[in-house]
């Protein structure tokens, strides 16, 4: 006997019942887990999404001049040649430095030094400043004799005529150079914007003996500096020693109560665990040593990982270096416009970059040397890609 059209329309409605009442208690905990549908146009990219990444193409450059009497030397052919790495550092008009001095310590003495400079408090420059910062040398000084005057900080020997401690004898490097990164340092008048939590990092220690600090050792400051710079593999930081050995055939002898089989071996180690350079003070080629060191700074803050917040969409990556006050036009500029034109020269779009799939992350090789140097900051322009439309064909990613 067929079922009535009643008892038809009530079989229906109790077997839609059963379906939804067994689709919604099989996993009540991954239902609650399931997100709604990405919402996109048929290109794959959301209306008008561009993101952009602004990174400074800056480094600070911290030196660490051992002021020891058996030092004048060393200062006088730092002091001589300082221009040589100023050179290769101006290669690229975009790079942004800030160069500091601090000489190294000796806390052994406590208060019988007077003459001692704050531990870790940048140097004055040595000469008229012309309203720019007094403690740290920049591009705009624009006065290489400044600099150089500024870097033969002079010696203090270990005694004064009366027998008095005035130099230092145990002479520590790495505590002035945590130091200068370190309250109370840091927020000294003398210290005041010289360090930019953006910028690459150099270390540059110019020494005849070895580090003998107290409080901390060669890896902790390495850990430190990578901390500071939140650079985990220390590719922002960059490291460099001038040092010296006992070896009479090289006029560059030096005993010292650091040294260990004549060789300055935690400065070494420093260098080694931080992947930095070592430079002989007995070579008695400054100028090439001091050219080397530029080219390398300059090198490595040209070369720069940018991580990317969002995958890319295929084809929509540009890079740039633009100047602060650069600002994108709404319309193509007029030949007559000199306001407008001379913004366009603000904006320079790079082209030695890759884009690093695996790390989601823009590689920055090279920037050109003629670009304006008021083109400081480096900018990455980039569509989001949806993976929902990767899956369907509707846009590609890299």
């Amino acid at each position: 006997m067929k079922p009535s059209h009643k008892n038809q329309c009530l079989l229906t409605f109790l077997a839609i019942g059963l379906s939804c009442f067994f689709v919604i208690s099989c996993d009540h905990t991954n239902s609650r887990k399931m997100t709604p549908p990405e919402l996109r146009d048929q290109s794959g990219r959301a209306e008008g999404e561009i993101t952009e990444l602004k990174i400074s193409n800056a480094v600070d450059i911290l030196f660490v001049i051992d002021n020891s009497e058996s030092m004048g030397v060393h200062q006088q052919n730092l002091s001589r040649n300082i221009d040589r790495l100023v050179r290769a550092i101006e290669d690229n008009n975009t790079l942004d430095y800030h160069i500091g001095i601090v000489p190294v310590f000796d806390s052994r003495y406590g208060t019988e030094i007077p003459n001692f400079n704050p531990n870790g408090h940048l140097l004055p420059l040595k000469g008229d400043t012309r309203g720019l910062p007094t403690h740290y040398y920049t591009r705009e000084h624009n006065d290489i004799g400044l600099l150089s005057r500024s870097l033969l900080i002079g010696i203090l020997p270990l005694r004064d005529k009366n027998g008095n401690y005035q130099g230092p004898e145990h002479e520590q490097i790495f505590s002035p150079i945590l130091s200068t990164f370190s309250e109370p340092a840091l927020s000294a008048i003398s210290n005041q914007s010289f360090y930019r939590p953006d910028a690459r990092l150099a270390i540059i220690i110019i020494t005849d003996a070895d580090d003998s600090s107290t409080n901390i050792s060669y890896r902790q400051l390495n850990e430190e500096l990578r901390r500071l710079k939140q650079s985990s593999d220390g590719s922002k930081i960059s490291t460099f020693g001038l040092l010296a050995a006992t070896d009479k055939k090289n006029g560059c002898a030096k005993v010292d109560p650091g040294m260990i089989d004549g060789k300055p071996t935690k400065i070494i180690n420093f260098l080694i665990e931080s992947q930095g350079q070592q430079f002989s003070l007995c070579r008695g080629d400054f100028p090439n040593m001091l050219a080397e060191i530029g080219k390398t700074i300059q090198e490595k803050t040209e070369k720069q990982k940018i991580q990317l917040q969002d995958i890319p969409e295929l084809g929509t990556i540009k890079v740039f270096v633009t100047a602060d006050d650069y600002y994108e036009a709404t319309q193509v500029c007029d030949p007559n416009d000199k306001v407008c034109q001379d913004n366009q020269k603000k904006k320079t779009e790079l082209q030695d970059w890759s884009y690093d799939p695996l790390h989601n992350q823009i590689v920055i090789n090279s920037i050109p040397s003629d670009t304006p140097k008021e083109n400081k900051l480096i900018k990455v322009q980039y569509t989001k890609v949806y993976m929902t439309n990767v899956r369907n064909g509707r846009a590609q990613r890299y």
